[in-house]
């Protein structure tokens, strides 16, 4: 079933591309070959990108995200696939509604679990309906600015693993105090997902011109409230922030895909997965470095994190 459906992601990312060529090398290796069945049962992963303006072929292209999500499954994990927004179009008179829906297309078939509303987004509701694009498909689109057709959060059930999804978009405004209204409400959203006793709270970040003291200082307002950050831009480091909690980075334009790996004991690693990451021969040692990754609570670059994961709270 995962071999047909990636072969239908390549059909509409084809279709999609209107002659444009496809990244070099785009197409996978067999799951079959590559796939350590198994080896990451109860290993929870979140897979995270944005802004790609609809241009499913650029860099990796979607065709390698719907990859990823199927051979990490394929190993044993539990795969959450989300967009941190800016996703569908471009922004302006570049907000196509036939781009748009060429891109939801996409995304459904390469098993998104959420979008966050970014500005492109907000331009092309102006131009078609946004809701109406995701009828019949499994994408929840997430905004905290109050829209039809979209929730402020998202909680998911993953075996033992309760998981909040929470938007942290602003819309077109660079404004201080629209800023800190909705810091605000992800605070409150984020407050009311830990009382319906979700494990971690996960935010999709979507707030322009963000850098990494701008994510330090949001990590700090948010600290006890939110674990783990998603965002995607350009010379963004992330990483483990003085609150404790992860910010995971994307690169834009399908650049790299974020990575955040929680293990079965509720460790917390992150990985950047690149052009390499996709060779046959890498699979299987970068799996190995998730696990590693996850068990070493001395690596800086885990930082020690535990989600401290009740196994019984998702009952």
């Amino acid at each position: 079933m995962k071999h047909l459906k990636s072969i239908a992601v390549f059909i509409l990312i084809l279709i999609f591309a209107a002659g444009s060529t496809l990244a070099e090398g785009v197409s996978a290796p067999d799951l079959a070959e590559t796939s350590p069945d198994g080896v990451l049962d109860g290993y929870v992963i979140i897979l995270h990108t944005g802004d790609w303006h609809g241009d499913a072929a650029a860099h990796l292209g979607m065709s390698r995200v719907a990859y990823a999500r199927a051979a990490l499954e394929e190993a044993g994990a539990q795969v959450v696939l989300v967009d941190t927004g800016n996703a569908l179009c471009g922004t302006g008179e570049d907000a196509d509604p036939e781009t748009a829906k060429a891109a939801v297309q996409v995304m459904d078939a390469s098993g998104y679990a959420a979008l966050l509303v970014g500005a492109s987004e907000d331009a092309l509701a102006a131009e078609a309906d946004l809701e109406a694009l995701f009828d019949g498909t499994d994408i929840s689109l997430l905004s905290c600015i109050t829209g039809e057709g979209s929730a402020a959060s998202l909680t998911l059930e993953l075996g033992g693993l309760r998981l909040g999804l929470l938007a942290l978009n602003q819309g077109e405004t660079d404004d201080g105090e629209a800023l800190a209204e909705t810091v605000s409400h992800a605070a409150e959203t984020a407050s009311a997902l830990l009382e319906k006793n979700c494990d971690a709270v996960v935010a999709l970040v979507g707030i322009d011109a963000l850098d990494d003291a701008g994510l330090s200082a949001l990590a700090g307002e948010l600290e006890g409230k939110v674990s783990i950050f998603l965002v995607s831009g350009e010379n963004l480091t992330g990483g483990w922030q003085e609150s404790g909690a992860l910010v995971s980075c994307a690169g834009t334009g399908l650049e790299t895909i974020g990575c955040v790996v929680i293990d079965p004991s509720g460790n917390v690693s992150r990985m950047i997965l690149d052009e390499t990451w996709f060779d046959t021969d890498m699979f299987d040692a970068d799996v190995q470095a998730m696990i590693d990754q996850a068990k070493s609570p001395d690596d800086a670059e885990n930082g020690g994190s535990d989600l401290s994961i009740d196994e019984t709270a998702a009952e």
